[in-house]
């Protein structure tokens, strides 16, 4: 009896994992602890004002996403809507769950942190340029700070209890993805074609050229950084010997990479404009398996178990085998789709340009087997 009760502890925990921020993890790994199951099910549609290319995010049984209406949503895992939060403009920008708060920043250039149950607003902070990317964060002197970037070419360190500006770093372009946060480092892809890596406290480690902008947000997996950029290349990043050590696609006739990718540590896996999704050795860079949509592959996918989530900008979302491409599974919204999915409370969510937020059953928990004698 205890074994099942053992057993039931876990799965219920593991079913209750969130997905609180862009990408999962703080190292914007793309990589979800779960097993996909064949078929999954549509639970509910949720319908807002205008198009979404906002990532949504799971966090303490919510959903929360954003709106081109100029609304961010907490919508209940049974489809209701809980609150909405009004700004003057467009949520683009994933939102991120720290706690009891709701970060987010929208297209006018504000930055919000809302109380996650209510929506009631805690306190805001203006930039001088649209905020599109994520924000993350990271702990610095004992305080906890909200890092985000900015249209306004500046990275911002925030306090999360107040929104105090506790350092701001200037780069020489817009800041359009969100940071990866690992180790004490923050790592940035910025248009001005560098790979910015920064300490806790602001100051810069180094700054890794990569000849072209970086529109996404990198993934980072020990002292690698994955990030793809706009002169239609994947690269790799070493952080401590800061420089890259290799790079993929075709500089002349690829195309270029806007999804941010995922990395398993094994693979990393990254969308490009040419309708490709890429799957390429972590360690050298050598393509494993391609898959071509009918549009381009905007959004970043997941890695979840054996399985690929991968929405394409043909209005599709595939579940592709990870060893090699293969569809196992699509479901056809009719809509461009440019967010990211995610994964937690034993549901898949994506959004669609349509406006529609799709909640899918069909995320089960990942247990890790343990090795030992038997008795």
């Amino acid at each position: 009896m205890r074994y099942l009760i053992l057993l039931l502890s876990i799965i219920l925990t593991l079913q209750a994992q969130d997905w609180p921020v862009f990408r999962g993890d703080t190292r914007l790994s793309g990589v979800a602890n779960a097993q996909i199951v064949k078929e999954p099910k549509l639970r509910f549609t949720f319908t807002t004002g205008k198009k979404i290319a906002s990532s949504p995010v799971i966090a303490n049984g919510v959903i929360y996403v954003g709106s081109a209406d100029k609304q961010l949503y907490a919508i209940a895992t049974n489809g209701k809507k809980l609150w909405s939060f009004l700004s003057s403009n467009a949520f683009e920008a994933p939102p991120f769950v720290l706690g009891e708060t709701v970060y987010a920043g929208s297209a006018d250039g504000e930055f919000y942190a809302l109380n996650a149950k209510t929506g009631a607003l805690q306190w805001k902070h203006t930039t001088d340029g649209a905020i599109m990317g994520s924000a993350n964060s990271i702990t610095h002197n004992g305080e906890t700070l909200i890092i985000v970037g900015s249209y306004d070419n500046m990275l911002y360190a925030l306090s999360a209890k107040t929104g105090r500006v506790v350092w701001s770093y200037e780069t020489d372009n817009y800041i359009n993805g969100a940071p990866a946060i690992d180790n004490g480092r923050i790592v940035f892809g910025g248009c001005d074609g560098m790979l910015h890596v920064l300490t806790s406290a602001g100051k810069s480690n180094a700054a890794i050229a990569v000849e072209s902008y970086i529109a996404a947000s990198p993934c980072l997996d020990g002292n690698r950084a994955y990030a793809g950029n706009y002169g239609n290349k994947l690269i790799a990043a070493d952080l401590v010997k800061k420089k890259i050590v290799w790079q993929f696609g075709d500089e002349k006739d690829g195309a270029p990479f806007f999804s941010s990718p995922a990395t398993d540590g094994t693979s990393v896996i990254a969308g490009s404009r040419d309708n490709a999704l890429y799957c390429v050795n972590a360690a050298n860079g050598k393509k494993t398996w391609s898959f071509i949509s009918r549009g381009n592959m905007d959004a970043s996918p997941v890695i979840a178990g054996d399985a690929v989530l991968a929405p394409s900008m043909d209005g599709t979302f595939y579940i592709l085998s990870l060893a090699k491409g293969a569809v196992r599974w699509s479901y056809d919204t009719g809509s461009h789709i440019s967010a990211s999915p995610a994964v937690g409370e034993g549901l898949i969510i994506i959004a669609a340009e349509n406006g529609i937020v799709y909640a899918f059953d069909g995320a089960l928990p990942a247990v890790q087997k343990k090795q030992g004698k038997t008795k």
